[in-house]
């Protein structure tokens, strides 16, 4: 019988500890991929596990790295900027991005295809699948109409892996939750629930 799969849209809150990724991986699920967002120099470079800001702490849990293949749960990062550079004005340099934006859901994808373990997808989104991207727009890396095209490739991609797996779609932290805390914890079967309290 074909494990049943998720995608759980987490909308970060300050106050809720359920929303940080770093306390969710540290809690020990089982069997979840985390979606990051990360920059572009960092996304290349696959021996890179520095934790950066917001959910860019869990590069250092990244599959793509062959140290962390044979954990149970970990991350995948999107490129949504480059780290040394705007493209607010630089019209090849957004179209590079947006190549790696690709990139990054052509591995998505195929990590999901051949890992059939992994049940849970989990990234920062909202209740219309858009991408969370306040740390590189606030950054003045791309502008808000940039963002917007990146989030809404991003959120066709994903809407295909969604279909492609029939997963189903669960909302976490934001007005249209429709998971509870205890359901979440249950959800991605975490071991170490102390690291949330």
């Amino acid at each position: 019988m074909q494990t049943k799969r998720y995608l759980i849209s987490v909308t970060y809150a300050s106050d809720n500890i359920l929303t940080n990724f770093y306390s969710l991986i540290r809690s020990d699920p089982e069997n979840t991929l985390f979606i990051y967002n990360d920059n572009v120099e960092q996304f290349i470079d696959k021996e890179d596990v520095t934790p950066g800001g917001g959910n860019g702490v869990m590069r250092m849990y990244r599959f793509d790295n062959p140290r962390n293949l044979t954990v149970s749960s970990g991350s995948l990062g999107i490129p949504t900027m480059f780290l040394k550079h705007s493209v607010v004005d630089d019209h090849d340099g957004f179209t590079q991005l947006l190549g790696y934006v690709h990139q990054a859901l052509d591995q998505i994808q195929q990590f999901i295809q051949q890992n059939p373990r992994i049940e849970n997808v989990v990234w920062s989104g909202d209740e219309q699948l858009m991408l969370g991207m306040s740390i590189a727009v606030r950054s003045q890396r791309i502008s808000h109409t940039q963002s917007r095209t990146i989030q809404e490739v991003v959120r066709n991609r994903i809407m295909n892996i969604i279909h492609e797996h029939n997963m189903q779609i669960h909302m976490y932290g934001g007005p249209h939750t429709n998971l509870h805390s205890h359901d979440l914890i249950k959800r991605l079967h975490i071991r170490n629930v102390q690291h949330l309290l």
